[in-house]
């Protein structure tokens, strides 16, 4: 909000610093996919890998911490489902529904910065996240 009387401001105006993890995570990732998440063209993504462009609008923030949740912490592994859908991960029990997993399959996991499971399953590109089980 403006004082009565200035003029509103500009998209430019309104922009604020790149955070570090999403230079990080834009740095890491490819340039379609992160292009597509962030709801930019590819030429703002080489711009922030460059550099170039180190400020970013209000909107294009509030995507990345939409986002941030589903960006893993921690490198994917490879883990055996074990009965009743246990998969260990760093010393915990992590119980995934039934549905999702076939017993004895073999899925890559990797944990959020949010603390949750992220669960990448063979047949497709996407992760779901997956609440503790308990301590192992």
């Amino acid at each position: 909000m403006g004082v009565v009387g200035e003029p509103p401001l500009r998209p430019a105006q309104r922009a604020v610093a790149a955070p570090s993890d999403l230079l990080a995570w834009v740095a890491a990732t490819g340039t379609q996919e992160a292009a597509r998440v962030l709801g930019v063209d590819g030429g703002r993504i080489r711009q922030l890998r460059r550099g170039d462009c180190l400020r970013i609008s209000p909107a294009l923030l509030a995507r990345w911490e939409a986002h941030k949740p589903h960006v893993p912490a921690t490198p994917w592994q490879l883990r055996r489902v074990g009965r009743g859908g246990v998969v260990v991960l760093a010393g915990v029990r992590w119980c995934l529904p039934a549905s999702l997993v076939p017993q004895r399959a073999q899925v890559l996991v990797a944990l959020s910065a949010a603390g949750v499971l992220l669960v990448r399953l063979a047949d497709g590109p996407v992760a779901v996240s997956i609440q503790p089980g308990g301590a192992a």
